[in-house]
């Protein structure tokens, strides 16, 4: 738990500051976009992880 934390907050880090970039290069409209984006995409890479770490407590 607590190293999943680890990688988990660097990552929300960066996707913020990703966001912040992207928001002064475009427009409102555009930020909205991607911020829903990169939210499923953030989402689909944890689920993903989770899965992956329960197959290998499985196979122990």
């Amino acid at each position: 738990m607590i190293n999943r934390k680890a990688i988990l907050i660097p990552l929300l880090i960066l996707f913020i500051t990703l966001l912040r970039q992207v928001s002064i290069h475009w427009g409102e409209k555009t930020t909205i976009f991607w911020f829903y984006l990169f939210g499923v995409i953030f989402l689909a890479i944890i689920f993903l992880y989770q899965l992956l770490l329960t197959r290998r407590k499985k196979e122990r």
